[in-house]
């Protein structure tokens, strides 16, 4: 059984589902949660670089958390 085979088959899988669903998120709610992420940028940061005011930013970041959940439950377990 090639069990290095099984998971490297998986991790593809599951990175395929991420980006497929990241490209379902709103432009705003995906760059969001992009540069929060990925990039490392506070609320406050984002707002500025969205021109958006930081409870919006929370908004698009919840509501893109939410929608990728919902995308990614199938393919992965949610970890808490």
């Amino acid at each position: 059984v090639d069990v290095g085979g099984a998971r490297l088959e998986t991790a593809q899988a599951v990175r395929l589902d991420a980006q497929q669903a990241l490209a379902q998120l709103d432009h705003t709610e995906r760059e969001a949660f992009l540069m929060v992420e990925v990039a490392g940028l506070s609320y406050a940061e984002i707002a500025i670089a969205l021109e958006l005011t930081v409870p919006a930013v929370r908004s698009c970041l919840y509501r893109a958390r939410l929608a990728l959940r919902a995308a990614l439950a199938p393919s992965a377990p949610i970890r808490r």
